[in-house]
């Protein structure tokens, strides 16, 4: 069962307070991981949303990506931006091996590009999950752009290739925190264990979001020093200084998390609570399901 972060479409999340989700069906699934801990907030996607309401001339993908290559600088990353939006309407189109060696270029060769070209093509590469451009990906992690960094984590978690797991592990100690917590939760969907040590020290991080991604992604790795802080996660209540949204994915989580350890009674008997009093629905189920495979 996945844990899905779903950022704000209409503003700049820039607290632990403030994750909006949207309908897996809509653009925003690209921000999904196979099980991404508590939240993801970053700063890049309010004013990308805004142009959709531009697509008013549907091309195919291989118009798309010649624009890259014709089109003017300020031009390119509206195409970039159509490309992916196209892969959530034709995903099909997308399929053939040639094309998606030919997006890889496009990326390479985006360099000199407005940053948000390469940030749509790393969310294509990303969600067509081809391993054939990891290394490309790899690379745009230390691209000077923050944005940039964001994208290709996103989609290294999303092809879920434990040959990336070095580079995101240097990500996961950066000091912009946003990258720092999604670099966690990457490394927690790939199950990465030379992480283990950052996940223990992050579990002291004065940011609740990256102590639930580090508390998670240990659980994951079956070590019990994260039972405490899952405990936690469980016990939220709406009454709380947490927004509701929050609970909800911190809950979700840690419920993941709780899967790890099937004999632990202080957590199943927090999901015993859950399945019988949480306010929110999905949580409620969640915890449901849990008790199923939990003794």
């Amino acid at each position: 069962m996945d844990s899905m972060i779903k950022p704000d479409q209409n503003q700049t999340p820039s607290s632990d307070n403030d994750p909006i989700y949207a309908n897996e069906s809509s653009f925003m699934i690209f921000v999904k991981l196979f099980i991404i801990p508590a939240l993801i907030v970053f700063a890049v996607l309010g004013l990308f949303i805004l142009i959709a309401v531009e697509l008013q001339h549907p091309q195919t993908p291989q118009s798309y990506l010649r624009a890259l290559e014709t089109e003017d600088n300020n031009n390119k990353w509206q195409a970039a931006f159509n490309l992916s939006r196209l892969l959530d309407q034709e995903p099909q189109a997308f399929m053939n091996p040639v094309f998606q060696n030919q997006i890889v270029q496009a990326f390479q060769n985006a360099g000199q590009d407005d940053p948000r070209v390469r940030s749509y093509l790393a969310l294509v590469l990303g969600r067509l999950k081809d391993k054939a451009a990891v290394p490309t990906l790899i690379h745009g992690v230390k691209d000077p752009k923050g944005s940039v960094r964001f994208y290709c984590l996103w989609a290294l978690g999303n092809i879920g290739d434990p040959a990336a797991g070095s580079a995101v592990l240097r990500q996961a100690q950066s000091k912009d925190l946003e990258i720092r917590e999604l670099a966690l939760g990457v490394l927690s969907s790939m199950r990465y264990r030379p992480a283990e040590k950052i996940f223990i020290s992050d579990l002291k991080s004065f940011k609740p979001s990256i102590r639930y991604n580090a508390a998670v992604g240990l659980a994951r790795l079956k070590n019990p020093q994260s039972i405490p802080v899952l405990m936690k996660m469980l016990k939220l209540n709406p009454n709380s200084h947490f927004s509701n949204s929050l609970i909800q994915s911190a809950q979700l989580a840690a419920i993941q998390g709780a899967l790890e350890f099937p004999n632990n009674a202080g957590l199943h008997n927090e999901l015993v609570q859950l399945s019988h009093s949480a306010i929110n629905l999905k949580v409620r189920e969640a915890a449901l399901k849990a008790l199923k495979v939990h003794s």
